[in-house]
């Protein structure tokens, strides 16, 4: 009804071989769901005429420890042959399927289909079919001098304030 995007829990199972440090290997995977937590969810480059207007970690919204739900992080072992000590490689395996998992939670739970990163209220909305009028009235802004494009993104006019409270929205 609202948008709004809550995830209640994560879970992780990644099998990397022969864990050679479990504890690592969870952090590992603890991290990588954060950052697709932040892909999915806050993080977003915004421009401006070409100009970056969010280059600070102030702007930048990463997910902090209070903004993320709890893990439950699975260390699946499976040594392979090849690697060293029976270990396989945990880059970055987590940060692959968060975001997509987040959004096909938000299909199987409204049916709306949110196909860019970010899945903000405003993108939910755009992609329900609410018009920028729906939009900006539920927001309780009286008029629009921004535009936005099909997926919910904002392209900042002149008017930083009517930005900032739209950002304050999301």
């Amino acid at each position: 009804e609202t948008g709004d995007v809550v995830v209640t829990k994560l879970v992780g199972a990644h099998d990397v071989g022969k864990a050679i440090n479990p504890i690592s290997c969870i952090a590992q995977i603890e991290g990588a769901l954060a950052t697709g937590l932040g892909y999915a969810l806050s993080e977003e480059l915004q421009y401006d005429g070409g100009e970056c207007i969010n280059p600070t970690l102030g702007d930048y919204k990463i997910p902090t420890a209070l903004d993320c739900p709890p893990y439950d992080s699975l260390v699946v072992e499976g040594p392979h042959d090849e690697g060293p000590y029976g270990a396989k490689g945990l880059g970055e395996p987590g940060l692959a399927p968060t975001a997509a998992a987040i959004a096909n939670a938000v299909y199987d739970a409204c049916g709306v289909r949110i196909h860019d990163l970010r899945h903000t209220a405003i993108s939910w909305w755009i992609q329900a079919g609410a018009t920028i009028k729906h939009v900006t009235e539920w927001a309780g802004i009286a008029s629009v001098t921004t535009a936005f494009d099909r997926y919910g993104h904002l392209y900042p006019s002149e008017d930083r304030d009517l930005a900032d409270r739209l950002d304050d929205v999301w």
